[in-house]
């Protein structure tokens, strides 16, 4: 049995669809997202219209499992800043697909409870480790779940594969958001269970930057969150280590100086205008050049 893993697909289309078109993906018969399939990306009801047509369509198994962002589903209510007009517009076009993705499992356990599935760290979508936190996890299940042996988790979009005693850690790295500082690159892992036997395999697929860039424009999604959905596709096209991350606290410094929350859409503008983006574009002449460009 191949089980095909698949961690923070963000909603980018473009490299769902090349990583499905591989012959390591066609060659499973089960899919396993963990977590993060929504949010950042212009196609997130196209993704899981794509997921749900290639297990079809091969008569293959589906599991979806919780990452962060669809765990912030059941309470969008509360999420009012500016800064979460990019998850309200995915919520939208999911809810138009008829996509519940609110309620999804934390944690799958494969091959008789030796292989445990999470976004995070087990039990907690939110959990944020990198290689050494994996390895400490690593030592933790080997108290608590003696039986399992390989860790596969996400939301970190780096690739690791580490050890620790006879027990393995693997994250594929971010199949939508990868960030390898090069872009455009969507990588997967393929687990294969042989008899008692388990193997993962890493892989990538590199996918076109033009069908990334129709599908932002087209989507309309920039309405909604401009300037997230511009870091986002940085990410994808660069693959920019961290830079999320760092607009964040860049947000956070500007709201401080401000006086203001980091929701309030004048902070948010303001830290729009004051950040320096690499090709001296306005984040509103940025998108009306692309948006032209695709009409």
């Amino acid at each position: 049995m191949k089980h095909l893993i698949l961690a923070d697909i963000h909603a980018n289309r473009a490299a769902l669809r090349a990583i499905l078109d591989t012959p390591e993906a066609r060659d499973c018969g089960s899919v396993v997202t963990l977590g993060d399939q929504i949010n950042y990306g212009p196609c997130p009801a196209q993704c899981m219209a794509l997921l749900r047509r290639f297990c079809a369509e091969g008569g293959r198994t589906l599991s979806l499992l919780r990452g962060n962002h669809e765990d912030r589903l059941p309470r969008l209510a509360e999420l009012t800043g500016a800064n979460w007009g990019l998850l309200r517009w995915s919520a939208d076009r999911l809810s138009e697909a008829g996509e519940d993705m609110g309620g999804l499992p934390v944690d799958l356990l494969l091959a008789d409870g030796r292989v445990r599935c999470t976004h995070g760290t087990p039990g907690d979508p939110w959990h944020l480790v990198d290689a050494d936190g994996a390895r400490a996890e690593l030592d933790r299940l080997a108290e608590t779940e003696p039986a399992c042996v390989l860790l596969l988790s996400g939301h970190n979009h780096i690739r690791w594969r580490v050890r620790s005693g006879p027990r393995e850690a693997v994250n594929p790295g971010s199949a939508g958001m990868w960030e390898d500082e090069r872009g455009r690159r969507a990588p997967f892992a393929v687990l294969t269970e042989d008899g008692g036997r388990l193997a993962v395999s890493l892989h990538e697929a590199p996918y076109a930057g033009e069908d990334l860039l129709r599908d932002y424009a087209q989507s309309g999604c920039r309405r909604a969150g401009p300037t997230i959905a511009r870091l986002s596709l940085t990410v994808m096209r660069t693959g920019s280590r961290h830079l999320m991350m760092h607009y964040l606290a860049h947000a956070r410094r500007v709201a401080e100086a401000m006086g203001g929350a980091i929701g309030d859409p004048a902070v948010w503008r303001a830290a729009d205008a004051a950040w320096p983006w690499a090709d001296g574009l306005t984040t509103e002449a940025f998108w009306t050049e692309l948006e032209a460009r695709y009409a």
